[in-house]
């Protein structure tokens, strides 16, 4: 899909008969409007024919077909070899984004808004997983690397009643030139190819009117002859007026659909444009930044320099080969040396015409010998590209250099990983974009209560999400003036899936502190002080467990105690003169030395070194006065 507009189906009335404003051409988007934007359109086109074919190109050196932007050799038997070393660096580097999937946890800003910011946390994972977002994360990652920058929109699809999120081709969206943020654009337009059959069946007024389109979208060279006769090119045009975003779709210069039609039509839903947000719906996340431009370059470009230059030492290294693998001769022209035979290396005889066979009738031609230099000369560009596109030989598990340590590897691939860390740290700024556009629709679009099924590593749940918290409340100001107040959320951005030496160092750092004794209660003031000195992934997580046993561990003490002081006392009241028997060993004939000074066990078993004198209790003071004593211990306060 290139471009998806919010709304993909015509309202009753784009089918019905004109209004009388429509009849008298009064309404604010016309044919002469539709005009005025496809000319802005072919302007922003043409200030964009650098990057697009910049961007079909790359494809091309993607796709392993560099010679056709090489330029074939002029002998057509000469070998072109396509070398895929800057395939593997692409490969590789998007092996590393999609081992660190992002998945977003919602924090709220006021504490009132601490419920709905963890039912967003819940809901958004499900609803990126409605839209198949892994799928358009993975397939944006490749043409991040490929064209040098990834394009996501966020829409709201009236057809499926929900936020619709989808990958935007490059070649299919243009903006203002000159600018580095889309939101800065003046328009924004989005061009897609849709069947006459069906746009004849949504807008019936197409009709007979559909073909020879006034406007084309470049595409990548495919291997299939793509027709697109019985097509029509649809605009998407998204344009900035009075500080709202309002939305047009057209087709053969007639309107589809308006955000200001409906509004003069009296529709006030489009009040505040097409997304209440005031933001166009689409993310561009660039890898390497380009001035004045929200589209960048990306790893082809840098390695397509030297991959050339390897691809034609490769094509020369190896007619070399192919040349002196194979021995050639000169044969002198009326030498009496019957070629055909002398050709054919099954013959054990070759004749001979004449009485002599002269030393110049056919002789061998000397082999060329290729100098090692130039395959030296190969293998530095081959590293040149590695270097240069940071996919070294440690970054993919390989070693060299003589090193053989496990920890020394796992530093280098650590120190070689850093270029793969700060693009994710990119794709993820870019991948909170996104969420918070779909919490704007969701805060906009959501009216009822939804359900939603959460998977957890306690099975599945549904969970019952109420938009009204995203929409706020009032709030009364000093002067009694009511005024809405929108909650408002920070995502923190967090792997959703590690590496699998991202989990080792995990397990590993887990093992340390276990046996270093953090887990331990009686311990916990010195762990925290140590946690605090301490940054990694999950660290809160461990400070808060560390902290909760440590509060338990108290209260486990101090039920001990009373439970201690209520068992003497009960001893007491139930002797009355008798004398309480010790109990019995529950050690099944094991020896047990008491501890000195330790307090009585929780099932009363007193576990001193006390004599036996010291269990006979008598009454005293009479049997009311224990009972008083018990009551007081056992309520204390």
């Amino acid at each position: 899909m290139t471009g998806k507009g919010p709304i993909e189906a015509p309202r009753a009335a784009d089918r019905a008969a004109p209004s009388e404003a429509q009849a008298s051409g009064k309404l604010p988007i016309g044919r002469d409007e539709i005009n005025r934007a496809s000319e802005i359109l072919k302007k922003y086109q043409d200030s964009r024919a650098n990057l697009d074919s910049r961007i079909i190109a790359n494809n091309e050196w993607w796709r392993l077909r560099n010679w056709s932007e090489i330029g074939t050799p002029k002998n057509p038997s000469d070998p072109t070899p396509s070398s895929a070393w800057l395939f593997n660096s692409i490969a590789n580097k998007h092996a590393d984004a999609m081992d660190n999937l992002p998945a977003p946890i919602v924090l709220a800003r006021s504490s009132d808004d601490q419920g709905v910011a963890a039912a967003l946390t819940k809901v958004l994972p499900v609803i990126l997983e409605y839209n198949d977002f892994e799928g358009t994360y993975d397939r944006e990652i490749w043409r991040k690397n490929i064209n040098g920058a990834m394009i996501t929109g966020v829409f709201w699809d009236t057809d499926a009643d929900d936020v619709s999120i989808c990958g935007i081709n490059p070649l299919s969206i243009y903006w203002q030139p000159g600018i580095d943020n889309i939101q800065l654009s003046a328009n924004v337009f989005t061009l897609e190819w849709v069947s006459n059959d069906i746009l004849s069946a949504k807008y019936p007024s197409l009709s007979g009117r559909l073909g020879g389109n006034d406007q084309e979208i470049k595409d990548v060279r495919n291997d299939d002859n793509i027709d697109h006769s019985s097509d029509t090119c649809v605009v998407d045009w998204y344009y900035r007026k009075d500080g709202v975003i309002h939305y047009c779709k057209y087709a053969v210069g007639q309107v589809l659909f308006s955000t200001e039609n409906e509004l003069a039509n009296g529709d006030e839903t489009y009040a505040a444009g097409i997304y209440e947000d005031g933001e166009y719906p689409f993310v561009i996340d660039s890898y390497f930044p380009i001035e004045n431009s929200p589209f960048g370059f990306g790893n082809v470009d840098i390695g397509k320099g030297p991959q050339m230059f390897i691809d034609k030492l490769d094509s020369l290294i190896l007619k070399s080969a192919l040349i002196g693998s194979r021995q050639r001769y000169f044969v002198k022209v009326g030498g009496g040396v019957r070629e055909e035979e002398f050709a054919d290396v099954s013959n054990e005889l070759v004749h001979v015409a004449g009485n002599d066979l002269g030393e110049n009738s056919i002789r061998p031609i000397e082999k060329p010998t290729l100098d090692g230099i130039y395959v030296t000369v190969s293998d530095r560009k081959i590293e040149e590209l590695k270097e240069t596109t940071g996919n070294r030989d440690f970054a993919q598990g390989s070693t060299s250099g003589g090193v053989t340590s496990g920890f020394a590897i796992t530093a280098l691939q650590e120190a070689g990983n850093k270029l793969s860390r700060d693009q994710n740290k990119s794709a993820y700024r870019a991948y909170r974009d996104v969420c918070y556009k779909v919490i704007e629709r969701m805060r906009q679009f959501y009216t009822e209560t939804r359900y939603f099924r959460i998977t957890g590593e306690n099975g599945s749940e549904y969970f019952e999400f109420d938009p009204r918290g995203l929409r706020g409340s009032e709030v009364e100001l000093a002067g009694g003036e009511l005024v809405p107040k929108q909650p408002i959320f920070d995502i923190k951005v967090v792997a959703q899936k590690s590496s699998p030496y991202s989990r080792e160092i995990q397990n590993q750092r887990a093992t340390e502190m276990y046996n270093a004794g953090f887990f331990a209660p009686e311990r916990a003031e010195q762990a925290l002080m140590a946690l605090s000195m301490m940054d990694f992934e999950g660290k809160e997580d461990i400070e808060r467990k560390i902290s909760e046993q440590a509060r338990m561990f108290e209260q486990i003490q101090a039920l001990s105690e009373k439970v201690a002081e209520l068992s003497a006392v009960i001893n007491q009241m139930s002797g009355l003169g008798e004398t309480v028997e010790e109990p019995k060993d529950l050690s099944h004939g094991r020896t047990t030395k008491p501890t000195p000074g330790a307090t009585p066990a929780m099932d009363g078993r007193m576990t001193t070194s006390e004599s036996p004198s010291a269990m006979t209790r008598t009454n005293t003071k009479g049997t009311q006065e224990m009972r008083e004593r018990a009551r007081n211990t056992a309520n204390p306060g």
